[in-house]
């Protein structure tokens, strides 16, 4: 298998993963592959899965303005949080 990286020249700041769900039974190999493909790139935060995003989806807005205090809301508060700490 070819790494992405060889044929895509760019840099990557980091690998965010959504719609996550953290008992997946399928987790550590999928893990394994990203980090694998992006060898120190994936992000510690990941985003679970959530019904309002989909809800927000649906009305064309934000997670943050439809429902700010969600999981989703949460998690990409955080997310957004470490790839500052990144830049």
């Amino acid at each position: 298998m070819t790494n992405i990286s060889a044929r895509h020249p760019f840099g990557v700041l980091g690998v965010a993963l959504s719609f996550w769900n953290p008992r997946g039974k399928s987790n550590q190999t999928f893990l394994e592959v990203i980090e694998s493909t992006f060898p120190g790139r994936v992000l510690s935060s990941k985003v679970r899965r959530d019904i309002t995003v989909s809800e927000a989806s649906v009305y064309g807005k934000p997670v943050f303005e439809i429902a700010p205090t969600s999981r989703a809301a949460e998690d990409y508060r955080s997310l957004t949080k470490e790839l500052l700490k990144r830049m």
